[in-house]
């Protein structure tokens, strides 16, 4: 920590000098100019704007294969999330160098933008490369949303179908979700060391999109489960059309739901995020009944009807956290003049 002693000068400019090891290790010169931020602790950040920007850093592992092929996606996925641009593995030997490609193979499903850039018989360097689709978190979190709304739909088609090739492909629709869910864990610890990240993100917000992005997998992570608890129940028989019925039902109310919180993501709107919490209630109290169509031990069906009431407990979760974000952004919320009519 630096302390420096405040200096006025013509009576109104107030100086403080920044420190020359800082200036030096950020390459400003005399005449560049810093940006000053004001935080919400009252607090002032210095960034610069020309000279040496601070760049995600490149991380090396060494991999003995010792470790189990488990251990390794996770090591490589960590270094991923801190938010390294680029991260060089090497081996002991090319038998774990090919142990460790195909272990990058399971990845490139699970994670967006890492792809191999470099490569010797001793080390592979992985490069995160990613299109302007996924810019920000905003529109990752977007794509979520899309995604899990989508899933819902076409779980409702699968059900009036009972087409189980349908469920299937939900099943698997999962692993987009969680490529996304990565990515956004990614730049929101980008956000809170990088200037480009936090203007485009607060960093007193940042726990509430992680909270956002959190809640939004797991919602994903039941859709999943549904069309596959689903298929395995039709499969066996023990689910009946009047369950069936109910469950359409139901499912096509979350997809109401969910569908206001897209809008909610896209522009935040008191009037809309009460309708979406009423919705959620509504959903809360509906979820008994489901309950209470089970009239014989089922394995399958149990599950999607527990799976049913997460989705809406984990939405209700995504509600709080956007408004959270609108008062952390300023400015009236608009509880005194909202008319519900």
């Amino acid at each position: 920590m630096y302390r420096r002693k405040v200096q006025v000068v013509g009576g109104s400019t107030y100086i403080v000098s920044i420190p020359k090891q800082w200036a030096d290790e950020m390459g400003i010169k005399e005449g560049n100019e810093v940006t000053v931020e004001k935080l919400a602790d009252g607090s002032l950040r210095i960034s610069p704007l020309v000279g040496k920007r601070t760049e995600a850093p490149v991380a090396k592992l060494f991999i003995s294969c010792i470790e189990s092929d488990d251990v390794i996606a996770r090591a490589i996925l960590a270094y991923y999330l801190t938010g390294s641009r680029e991260i060089k593995l090497s081996f002991k030997d090319i038998e774990c160098k090919e142990r460790v490609l195909s272990v990058l193979n399971f990845l490139k499903g699970k994670v967006l933008g890492l792809e191999v850039i470099e490569e010797t018989s001793d080390e592979v360097i992985l490069g995160v490369i990613l299109d302007n689709r996924f810019y920000d978190l905003k529109s990752a979190q977007q794509k979520m949303i899309k995604t899990i709304s989508s899933m819902v739909e076409d779980t409702v088609k699968a059900i009036q179908s009972k087409d189980i090739g349908i469920m299937g492909d939900i099943y698997k629709r999962d692993d987009l979700l969680d490529r996304l869910y990565l990515y956004s864990l990614r730049y929101i610890t980008a956000s809170a060391s990088t200037l480009e990240a936090r203007e485009s993100v607060p960093p007193n917000m940042l726990p509430h999109y992680a909270l956002i992005t959190k809640s939004l997998e797991r919602v994903g992570d039941h859709i999943s489960l549904i069309a596959r608890n689903l298929m395995e129940s039709l499969k066996s028989s023990e689910v009946d059309e009047s369950q069936l019925s109910m469950l359409q039902s139901y499912l096509k109310q979350e997809k109401e739901l969910l569908d206001i919180i897209e809008e909610l993501l896209e522009s935040f709107s008191y009037s809309k995020l009460v309708l979406a919490t009423e919705k959620a209630f509504f959903l809360i109290k509906k979820e008994g009944e489901l309950r209470k169509s089970i009239d014989r031990p089922t394995i399958y069906y149990s599950y999607v009807v527990e799976s049913c009431r997460r989705i809406v407990a984990y939405s209700i979760d995504v509600l709080e956290s956007l408004l959270d974000i609108a008062a952390l952004s300023g400015g009236e919320i608009g509880i005194a003049n909202f008319d519900k009519k």
